[in-house]
């Protein structure tokens, strides 16, 4: 079976001037994945908690922050400074990590008090001799590494506070996105911009995965499917490609004629961790069936306002696939 595919971003958005000056490599990932912002915790453990910024440019990806922990009953508070670093594309499909920092911490001493109306100066940042890693694995999920590579590593499972439950409702993905996608590989390319919507999915939630790797003489990938409490959304593409005349969702998922009886349309999640899958779905009575070409499920990630796709579209992994939804206003654009 010959299943076509296709896709390209001008992304264009976020990281503009190194785009610009560099020559893109089209087989490589070129929309940075950024972990959220702001408060980090892990509920289930004793790490206390992180708290960050940095500048989402690749020129300039610095990293700030600060970790709170207890001991005895006594806070304690340490700070570093370092670099925001992103996987490349082998790296992101063999380990499931977006980026990484890692960096020394610092005590402060020497400052002045906050009750003392006479400044007191901003005091001395004294090393610890202790380093920590953040990994991240989605915009809300990733991994703490205390003192990495040493005899007294720890590690901690660590979620963005405000990205979802317990402390807030997850973000609705529903509404309206422009979108703009490619597919590349060694002697192909392919790209559209258009609209798309997304609507919430209100079929069965009993999901069965149909085995038709055979097709494409390739073993089985195994297609994922939603996690308990994932947000499922129907996709429509609503913008023809002038050239094919064939939207983003027909080009990139397209089971064709091998597609099961019942209402086939592509089905996006987001699972709780802010990761989910973009796949062909067919909506039946009882079931929503998902086909396993042996092809790797293209993975979304989530951020608020932004949804990410990405993923390697071939059994042999020479091709890839990019798209790059961006929130616009439901009922503006037609």
């Amino acid at each position: 079976m010959n299943r076509a595919h296709g896709f390209i971003l001008l992304i264009l958005l976020a990281a503009g001037p190194v785009l610009a000056q560099s020559p893109v490599n089209r087989l490589e990932y070129q929309v940075p994945i950024n972990p959220a912002v702001g408060g980090w915790n892990s509920p289930l453990t004793n790490l206390g908690g992180i708290t960050f910024d940095f500048i989402p440019d690749r020129n300039r990806p610095i990293v700030s922050g600060q970790w709170i922990y207890q001991i005895n009953g006594e806070y304690k508070s340490f700070f570093f400074q370092t670099n925001m670093v992103y996987s490349t594309q082998p790296e992101a499909i063999a380990t499931g990590i977006i980026s990484t920092f890692e960096g020394p911490t610092y005590d402060l001493t020497g400052r002045g008090d906050y009750a003392d109306p006479v400044y007191g100066g901003g005091g001395t940042a004294v090393p610890t001799g202790r380093t920590i890693r953040l990994e991240f694995n989605t915009s809300r999920a990733g991994t703490f590494i205390d003192n990495p590579g040493k005899a007294d590593e720890r590690r901690f499972p660590i979620f963005a506070s405000l990205r979802g439950a317990p402390l807030v409702a997850p973000t609705d993905y529903a509404g309206d996105w422009s979108v703009a996608v490619r597919v590349d590989g060694p002697q192909f390319h392919f790209q559209h911009m258009g609209l798309v919507q997304l609507r919430p999915f209100t079929g069965p939630t009993t999901f069965q995965v149909l085995d038709y790797s055979s097709v494409n003489n390739a073993p089985p990938a195994g297609v994922a499917v939603p996690q308990e409490n994932a947000r499922l959304y129907e996709v429509t593409c609503a913008t023809a490609d002038p050239e094919n005349g064939l939207n983003a969702c027909e080009v990139i998922l397209n089971c064709g004629l091998l597609c099961e009886s019942g209402v086939t349309r592509p089905l996006l999640w987001i699972n709780p961790d802010e990761a989910g899958g973009f796949a062909d779905s067919t909506r039946q009575a009882s079931r929503t069936l998902f086909y396993d070409f042996g092809e790797p499920l293209l993975i979304t990630y989530g951020d608020i306002d932004r949804i990410i796709i990405r993923g390697s579209r071939s059994a042999t992994g020479q091709s890839i696939t990019e798209m790059q939804f961006t929130r616009i206003p439901t009922g503006v654009f037609q």
